[in-house]
C-alpha cells in the first residue's frame, strides 16, 4: 500500500496491490451504468466524477470531445469533397487557358467580354459544384451556435477584422507592385469598369455565398468533425486560397483572408457572418482598385 496525494490536493491511499480483494470494491447496483476508472482500471458509477479507489478524475478522458476518427459516411463525404475542389481547380485552369490564347484564335474578341464569359463559365460550374457537395456531402452537425450574447460580440468583431484584413491587403499588394514593379492593373480587370452590375453579381455576390458555403460549411464542418477546430481552419484556408490559381502572388493574403473568415464562423455560430465579411472585402477592393 502507497500513500499520495491527488490532483485536487486530497491524501489518498493507494491500494492496487490488493486490488482483487472483495474487501476493497465498493457495492454497486446492478442497475446502475459503470465504467472502468483510466488510472486504476476499477468500474464505478458513471455519474461519479472522482473515482473512489484511487481518486483519478474522470473528465480527464473527455477533454476533447470533438477529435475523434473518422467514420466511413465521412470519409466518404470527405473524398467527395475532395473530388469537388479538383473540379473547381481544374475549370479556372481551363478557363485560364482559353482566355489566354492568342486574340486572333480568341472566340470572344473583345478583352472585357471574353473576361465576362470567362469568369461567369467558372461560377456557374463552380456553383453547380457546391451544390451537389450540399446535397451529397453534408458535413455532420456541430454545435457551431452558442447563443445571441456570443453572436453579437462576433458581429462586432467581425467588422473589426474586416478593416484589419483590407489594410494587411491593400498594404501587401501595394508592396508587391513596388518591389516586383507590378503594372497598376496587372489582372486586366479595370477593362470591365462598363459592367458594374455584373462585377457585383459575379465577382462579390457569387464568391460571398458558394464560396463560403464551399469553405466554411463543407469543408470547416467536415474538417472539424475529425480533427480540432484551429486545424480544420488552417486546412480549409490553405484550401481557400490555392482555389485562386488566377492571383497566385496573392494567395498568401487569401489564406489569411480564409483564417478570418473560418474564425468568424466558429465564433459566430452562423454562415452568414464569413458571408457578409466577405462580400464587404471583396466590394472594397474592386472600389479602391477602380473596378468598380
Amino acid at each position: 500500500m502507497s500513500e499520495g496525494i491527488d490532483d485536487e490536493g486530497i491524501h489518498f491511499e493507494d491500494d492496487h496491490e490488493t486490488s482483487n480483494s472483495a474487501d476493497d470494491m465498493l457495492i454497486i447496483d446492478e442497475h446502475v451504468e459503470v465504467a472502468p476508472c483510466w488510472r486504476c482500471g476499477k468500474a464505478f458509477d458513471t455519474a461519479i466524477l472522482i473515482c473512489p479507489y484511487c481518486r483519478a478524475s474522470r473528465v480527464i478522458r473527455y477533454k476533447e470531445p470533438y477529435r475523434k476518427s473518422a467514420t466511413n459516411a465521412e470519409t466518404g463525404s470527405i473524398s467527395l469533397l475532395m473530388w469537388l475542389y479538383a473540379g473547381m481547380l481544374a475549370s479556372l485552369i481551363f478557363i485560364g487557358a482559353i482566355v489566354r490564347l492568342d486574340p486572333n484564335k480568341n472566340p470572344v474578341a473583345d478583352e472585357a467580354i471574353a473576361i465576362v464569359v470567362a469568369i461567369a463559365i467558372v461560377e456557374i460550374f463552380d456553383a453547380i459544384l457546391v451544390v451537389i457537395g450540399c446535397v451529397k456531402a453534408r458535413p455532420t452537425l456541430n454545435p457551431w451556435w452558442k447563443g445571441y450574447r456570443r453572436a453579437a460580440l462576433a458581429w462586432l468583431g467581425g467588422a473589426v477584422m474586416l478593416a484589419a484584413m483590407l489594410a494587411i491587403n491593400i498594404w501587401y499588394h501595394d508592396f508587391l507592385k513596388i518591389q516586383l514593379k507590378l503594372p497598376e492593373d496587372g489582372s486586366g480587370l479595370k477593362s470591365l469598369k462598363d459592367f458594374p452590375f455584373l462585377v457585383i453579381v459575379l465577382l462579390c455576390l457569387q464568391p460571398a455565398v458558394f464560396e463560403e458555403l464551399f469553405f466554411r460549411y463543407l469543408a470547416l464542418g467536415h474538417f472539424r468533425s475529425v480533427m480540432g477546430v484551429h486545424g480544420a481552419v488552417w486546412i480549409s484556408s490553405l484550401m481557400f486560397g490555392l482555389a485562386h490559381l488566377g492571383a497566385p502572388l496573392s494567395m498568401p493574403i487569401l489564406i489569411l483572408l480564409g483564417v478570418f473568415l473560418g474564425y468568424a464562423r466558429v465564433s459566430g455560430g452562423t454562415l452568414l457572418l464569413p458571408m457578409v465579411m466577405h462580400f464587404f472585402h471583396n466590394y472594397t477592393v474592386f472600389r479602391l482598385e477602380g473596378v468598380l
